[in-house]
């Protein structure tokens, strides 16, 4: 089943879709012309980011990560024990998974995955978006319209909720950081930039 269910733009020349059926084909933006087929997934695609390098994160429906090479086409492949339903990958390259049962911090080095639980309780249940500071901290968007923020702590990749900003009582569907500490974050009507040192909303748009 070629029915589209992700799409990504790798590079100015080169576009990314992924499949119901599992399959990733790149493609020339230009012609369209077919350039090669990424063939491992067995179920749907359901989302897809890139590395700094170049490679492809793709996250399947068949509970797998895997991990591209797209000049050679090689793979390093993770199995998780859950269903991810989204993946964010940050500015040191490594991927923040969310399930319905955790929230998790990959790194990547020589080929292997290893990952460190970020949360596992009812925290992560309703996360609906997710973004990330410079600092390193991670910002979750959630059901009821709140934002946690989740701090590392020392040298390690060690999570906890930290504050919850005043929820507008609808999915946060889209969070993005901004220059000079402040956020936007949307839901099904409006935008809004709130500040984070003061949880303090400076504008909506609507």
């Amino acid at each position: 089943d070629y029915t589209l269910s992700s799409i990504l733009i790798l590079n100015a020349n080169e576009v990314v879709s992924g499949f119901v059926n599992g399959s990733i084909v790149i493609w020339e933006i230009v012609t369209g012309r077919f350039i090669r087929e990424l063939d491992g997934h067995r179920d749907k695609i359901i989302s897809m980011s890139k590395l700094s390098d170049g490679c492809i994160l793709s996250n399947s429906r068949d509970k797998t990560l895997r991990l591209w090479n797209n000049f050679n086409n090689t793979k390093l492949v993770t199995t998780n024990d859950y269903l991810i339903k989204s993946i964010h990958v940050l500015p040191n390259d490594n991927i923040v998974t969310r399930s319905h049962e955790n929230l998790r911090l990959w790194s990547v080095e020589s080929g292997i995955f290893t990952s460190d639980t970020i949360c596992s309780d009812y925290n992560v249940y309703d996360i609906s978006s997710i973004s990330n500071l410079s600092n390193g901290h991670i910002l979750t968007g959630h059901e009821d319209g709140s934002i946690r923020i989740w701090i590392k702590e020392s040298d390690i990749w060690n999570f906890k909720y930290l504050k919850s900003f005043e929820g507008k009582h609808m999915p946060v569907n889209n969070l993005l950081v901004l220059e000079n500490d402040r956020i936007i974050y949307g839901n099904d009507y409006n935008l809004y930039i709130c500040k984070i040192t003061t949880n303090k909303t400076v504008d909506i748009y609507n």
